[in-house]
C-alpha cells in the first residue's frame, strides 16, 4: 500500500464526478501513453520491459554467440557457465520486449505546477487507495500489481521503472496484465475527494 497520499489530475468535472461519486472508469493501456517524444504524460519508453545483467545483447551479438531476429524481443534469457571463442561469458539475464498492460496512474504530489505539467488539467482529487484497490480486485481474476514508480538514468525499464526525465511525475501505479483486450472498465464506489491547490 502507498505510504503517501495519492492524487489524480483530471481534465473536467465529468471526469471527476466518477471518482467523487462512483461509477465506471475506463482503464487505459500503457501504450496509450507511448509517444515519439517525451511531453507531459507521454513518453517514448512506455511498455518497454528492459533489464540486462551481465553481458549485453550487443556484446553477445558482436561475439557471434547469438543473434536475435524478429520483433518479438527477448524474455527470460539466462546464460551461465558458457564460453565462446575464448570468452568466458559472465552470468547473464536479459529481458528486452514490449508488454502492454492496463494502468491507473497517480501522483504522490499535488500542486498547480503539476496540474499544468500534466497537460493543463483543471481539477485534482485525492484518492482513497484502499477503497479503489478493493474495487479493482473484486472485478478481476487477474493479478493486480501496484507500487511506486522508480526512476533511473540507465536503460532499464518496466511498468514500475521509468526514465529519470519522468521523475517530476512522482508516480504510483496500479497495473493489470492485458489479456489481449483493448478495453477494460471497472466500477468504483466514491473513492476520492476534490482538493484545492495553491
Amino acid at each position: 500500500m502507498p505510504r503517501s497520499r495519492l492524487f489524480l489530475y483530471l481534465q473536467n468535472e465529468d471526469h471527476a464526478r466518477t471518482w467523487l461519486h462512483g461509477g465506471d472508469v475506463p482503464l487505459r493501456l500503457a501504450s496509450s501513453f507511448l509517444s515519439l517524444e517525451r511531453k507531459g504524460i507521454f513518453t517514448p519508453d512506455e511498455v518497454r520491459q528492459f533489464n540486462e545483467v551481465g553481458a549485453s545483447i550487443s556484446e553477445l551479438e558482436r561475439s557471434g554467440f547469438l543473434k536475435i531476429t524478429g520483433a518479438g524481443g527477448v524474455k527470460d534469457l539466462e546464460i551461465s557457465g558458457c564460453h565462446h571463442n575464448g570468452w568466458k561469458i559472465p552470468a547473464t539475464r536479459i529481458d528486452d520486449y514490449r508488454e502492454d498492460a492496463f494502468v491507473l496512474c497517480f501522483s504522490k504530489s499535488a500542486s498547480r505546477a503539476m496540474m499544468k505539467r500534466f497537460g493543463n488539467k483543471k481539477l485534482c482529487v485525492e484518492v482513497n487507495f484502499q477503497r479503489l484497490i478493493d474495487a479493482v480486485k473484486s472485478q478481476t481474476t487477474d493479478d493486480v500489481y501496484f507500487g511506486d514508480v522508480a526512476y533511473t538514468n540507465s536503460a532499464h525499464r518496466s511498468h514500475f521503472m521509468k526514465s529519470a526525465l519522468d521523475q517530476w511525475q512522482n508516480e504510483y501505479r496500479v497495473v493489470l496484465p492485458n489479456s489481449k483486450n483493448s478495453e477494460k472498465t471497472i466500477t468504483i464506489p466514491p473513492v476520492a475527494t476534490l482538493i484545492g491547490l495553491e
